[in-house]
């Protein structure tokens, strides 16, 4: 777990001046030590420009958290996210975004999001993204707000709360997995309101599926993904045939595929 810094607005500041500010830190630190920059624009051809520029190791993913927010807050249909995760060629290493769904700045995900289903189903599609996940103070809890100041309002402590404990069960997901912490990200398939995304590495796959319809969701896998594999529900660990899939309505599901011991 390296040190690093949080920069600011890096917007407002010149590139040049953050090229040199990040040569004199390593210099004093080590390369290990990470610059966490601060963009706020949601243009991922933008972002990309910025992030080549200024010599900071990671960037907040803004692009994905406003496709997120729409999806899951303002019912707009998955092709966001889709269209989003395909923008990830404009990056040279999309696994250095730092994706979040609320902050200091933005509407907090109690308040942004109209039910308790919907901020379950953001947490699992963030938690099960590419880059490294970001989690503000209080979203574990509930917290609410729109605008300053209540979207900084003081911590709420609450140790049982379903979106900690759902959170907690996906970050530890996240650390058993690495198709999920390290995996690469393709868009399987985008039809109508489902759209379907994997997480692949080189010893398992996990799959993202997001039905924002009201009838369930139909999809068949490609078979280089489930060929010597089995698949379990990421969520209960329950099985599920391969290589059909039927994702209920409004929901976000979460699928791990892993070889057969005697497939390899």
């Amino acid at each position: 777990h390296p040190d690093g810094f949080r920069i600011d607005a890096v917007r407002h500041m010149r590139p040049e001046f953050l090229q040199r500010l990040a040569t004199h830190i390593r210099a004093r630190t080590g390369p290990g030590f990470q610059l966490l920059g601060e963009d706020f624009q949601g243009d991922a051809l933008g972002l990309a420009r910025s992030f080549r520029a200024t010599g900071v190791s990671s960037m907040f993913d803004f692009p994905l958290h406003y496709a997120m927010a729409d999806v899951y807050c303002n019912d707009r249909p998955a092709g966001r996210l889709a269209a989003t995760l395909s923008a990830d060629r404009e990056y040279d290493d999309p696994g250095a975004l730092v994706p979040f769904l609320d902050n200091h700045d933005r509407p907090r995900l109690a308040s942004a999001c109209p039910d308790r289903d919907s901020v379950r189903q953001a947490l699992t599609f963030l938690l099960t993204a590419r880059g490294t996940p970001s989690i503000t103070y209080g979203t574990e809890s509930g917290l609410e707000g729109i605008e300053e100041p209540a979207n900084r309002a003081d911590m709420s402590f609450e140790p049982r709360h379903p979106y900690r404990l759902l959170i907690q069960r996906l970050l530890e997901l996240r650390r058993r997995h690495p198709a999920l912490h390290s995996g690469t990200t393709r868009v399987l398939g985008l039809e109508g309101d489902l759209m379907l995304a994997s997480r692949i590495h080189a010893d398992e796959a996990a799959l993202v599926a997001v039905n924002r319809g009201t009838l369930p969701a139909r999809w068949i896998l490609p078979d280089e993904l489930f060929d010597d594999s089995s698949m379990v529900d990421g969520t209960t660990g329950l099985p599920w045939k391969i290589p059909e899939l039927t994702i209920p309505p409004g929901a976000t599901e979460l699928y791990l595929l892993t070889p057969d011991e005697e497939g390899g």
